[in-house]
């Protein structure tokens, strides 16, 4: 989705606008996301029909490239099985890992896994493809949540913690796995953190890398939660 003032084409100098790829939804289990995504829609639009100042300059110069639900069929698996803790697709391939930064290295098993997506690589930054075509993006951010596992009670199900007395209703064996997984190496199947057979082997993360090529994106950003249910 395309969220931008449809009646100036360009800027004011005549240049084109700026183009920002946010995506939404990228693991099942984190849904505050996908609610944002509506509400970044619905509050936008609204203050754009309304003529508030900020968001005129703000669509007037900027498109904003929307993906509300980057993992669709991990959504569905989660919902449909009520195992509220479930992270990657369906098929268990972590979205974040399923790239080709460093692939089998930092980009898939680091704590900056999700600047992969950016193929970014400090003090550069890099595209979502090796596509000559592809313009660099100037400014990646990932903004996530942590899971607070130490807080009382946690605000995260999905968090190993030793408060037996907050129990959620979620998947038998969710903690479970969340515990002996988080240190797991993403090569392996067993890991949430799982980045697949090859880098780009699931269309979702093909989806994301080429609308950012075929846009040729200024800015990309990243939402997540921490698991919270």
């Amino acid at each position: 989705m395309t969220v931008t003032d449809r009646s100036k084409a360009t800027r004011a100098d005549g240049s084109r606008k700026q183009r920002m790829l946010i995506t939404f939804g990228e693991h099942a289990r984190e849904f505050l996301p996908v609610e944002s995504f509506f509400r970044l829609v619905h509050e936008t639009c609204k203050a754009l029909a309304a003529g508030e100042d900020d968001t005129v300059h703000l669509t007037g110069n900027i498109e904003l490239l929307l993906i509300g639900l980057v993992n669709p069929d991990g959504r569905r698996h989660l919902e449909q099985t009520k195992d509220w803790c479930w992270r990657g697709m369906e098929n268990m391939v972590d979205v974040n890992r399923n790239c080709d930064w460093e692939w089998g290295g930092p980009g898939s098993r680091s704590p900056a896994h999700s600047l992969a997506l950016c193929r970014y690589q400090p003090p550069s930054i890099h595209a979502l493809s090796t596509s000559p075509s592809c313009r660099y993006p100037k400014l990646p951010c990932t903004l996530h949540a942590a899971a607070l596992a130490n807080s009382q009670p946690p605000l995260s199900p999905c968090a190993p913690s030793p408060d037996k007395a907050f129990n959620p209703p979620f998947h038998k064996h969710s903690r479970l796995r969340a515990r002996a997984c988080s240190n797991t190496h993403s090569g392996s199947i067993k890991s949430e953190e799982y980045r697949g057979t090859n880098p780009f082997s699931e269309p979702e993360t093909r989806f994301v890398r080429d609308v950012a090529v075929k846009y040729s994106i200024d800015a990309y950003m990243s939402m997540h939660t921490g698991a919270q249910v």
